[in-house]
C-alpha cells in the first residue's frame, strides 16, 4: 500500500501586537511622547505585545540640558487596580541606563525623577518586575516578568532653573509677555538662606489678567517649600497676596490691574511674608525648597470705569491671631540651629 504522507506541521503564527503603541520594544521603535505645557500621559499595557510577559514599552522624548524629567506610573493605584507590578528604566541615546526604579512610596508602582546634564533624546522603558535587565536595543532580549497589566504613565518636564531670581524689584527677573511662561527656582538657594526671596518683573496692560500659580508641595516629587505669593506695583505697594489655595500650601493669585505698568511678583517661604521688596535679605526666616511658578497672561478684560486696581487672590485668608503666632514660631526658628533646607513645623503651625 501507498504510505500516507506525513503532514507538514503548520507553524504557529507570531502574535500580532495589540497595544496602541506596539511594537515599541526597542530604542528604534520607541513611541514619541508629546507634551503639553511640560506634561503628558499615556495609557497602555505590559503584556500586550508579541513577547507576552517579556514585553517592554519604550518611549522617547527630547530633553534640554538641566531639564528635570519625572515619570510616574499608576497601575496598582488606578481606580480599577491593575495586576502590573511595574519597573521603570531611563536610557540615553546609546542605550546606557541612567536611572531605574521599582517601587515608590510603599506601592509597587514606579516613579523616576532625574535631572539630565546634556541635551538629547532620552528613552523611558516600562516593564514588569522580573524583567529589569533587558537590552533596549534588541527586541525580546529580557526575561519573562512576574506580572502584566494596564498602566498610566505621566511624563512631566521642568526646564532648568535660570540663575537665582533677584531678591529685590531692582534685580527682578524679567518675565516675557508670552501667553504662558514657566520658571523653576528654589527658596533658600541665594545669599540670604531662609530669608531668600525670588522677584519677577511683569508688564501688564490695564484690564489684562495675570494668573500666578506656584507648585511646590504639588510637584510630582513634593518640595518642602510652603510658599507665599505677593504682587507689588512700581511704587513698591503690595496689591495682592496669597498664602494657601485649594487646601494646599501652594499659592495662587489672579490679578487684574486697572492701571497699565510694571508689576513685581515675589515668591518666598511661609514665615517671610513681610519683607521689603526694595531691600535684599530684609525679612524673616521662612520655609525653603524647590518650586515651579507658571505665569499666564490672559486676554484684556473690560473693566468698569473707577479708580484703583481690581485684585482677586484665590486661597484662604489668614486669621490675624494665627498669623502672629506662626510668625513668632518662625522668629524662634531663626535663632535655632536648624540646618539649611530643612522645614521644621510646629503643632499650631496651621491653625485657622
Amino acid at each position: 500500500p501507498t504510505p500516507t504522507p506525513t503532514p507538514t506541521p503548520t507553524p504557529t503564527p507570531t502574535p500580532t501586537p495589540t497595544g496602541p503603541f506596539e511594537p515599541n520594544n526597542t530604542l528604534a521603535s520607541a513611541a514619541a511622547i508629546t507634551l503639553s505645557n511640560g506634561r503628558g500621559t499615556v495609557t497602555a499595557a505590559v503584556g500586550d505585545g508579541e513577547y507576552a510577559m517579556a514585553d517592554v514599552d519604550l518611549y522617547s522624548l527630547r530633553l534640554e540640558a538641566g531639564m528635570r524629567l519625572t515619570v510616574d506610573i499608576d497601575a496598582r493605584s488606578l481606580s480599577t487596580p491593575s495586576t502590573l507590578d511595574s519597573f521603570l528604566r531611563l536610557f540615553d541615546a546609546s542605550g546606557r541606563q541612567l536611572a531605574a526604579n521599582d517601587d515608590n512610596a510603599g506601592s509597587t508602582d514606579s516613579l523616576l525623577a532625574v535631572t539630565v546634564s546634556a541635551a538629547g533624546t532620552y528613552y523611558v522603558g516600562i516593564s514588569s518586575y522580573g524583567n529589569a535587565t533587558y537590552d533596549p536595543r534588541r527586541a525580546g532580549s529580557g526575561r519573562s516578568g512576574d506580572s502584566s497589566g494596564d498602566y498610566a504613565a505621566t511624563f512631566t518636564t521642568v526646564a532648568a532653573p535660570a540663575a537665582d531670581a533677584g531678591d529685590t524689584i531692582a534685580s527682578a527677573t524679567i518675565v516675557p509677555t508670552a501667553p504662558e511662561t514657566r520658571f523653576t527656582g528654589a527658596i533658600g538657594d541665594g545669599n540670604y538662606g531662609r530669608r531668600d526671596v525670588d522677584m519677577y518683573r511683569v508688564t501688564l496692560a490695564a484690564g489684562q489678567r495675570l494668573v500666578i500659580d506656584v507648585d511646590a508641595r504639588s510637584l510630582p516629587v513634593p518640595s518642602t517649600l510652603d510658599s507665599v505669593l505677593r504682587v507689588f506695583d512700581a511704587s513698591r505697594r503690595q496689591v495682592a497676596f496669597n498664602d494657601d489655595t485649594n487646601g494646599s500650601y501652594d499659592s495662587l493669585i489672579a490679578f487684574t490691574p486697572r492701571t497699565a505698568g510694571t508689576y513685581y511678583v515675589g515668591v518666598s517661604g511661609y514665615g517671610n511674608a513681610g519683607y521689603n521688596p526694595a531691600l535684599a535679605g530684609f525679612g524673616r526666616s521662612g520655609s525653603t525648597g524647590d518650586y515651579t511658578v507658571v505665569m499666564r497672561f490672559d486676554p484684556l478684560a473690560t473693566l468698569p470705569t473707577r479708580g484703583g486696581n481690581s485684585v482677586r487672590a484665590l486661597g484662604f485668608p489668614d486669621d490675624p491671631i494665627a498669623s502672629r503666632s506662626r510668625l513668632s514660631a518662625f522668629a524662634i526658628l531663626a535663632t535655632t540651629a536648624a540646618p539649611e533646607g530643612s522645614a521644621p513645623r510646629t503643632a499650631a503651625r496651621r491653625s485657622r
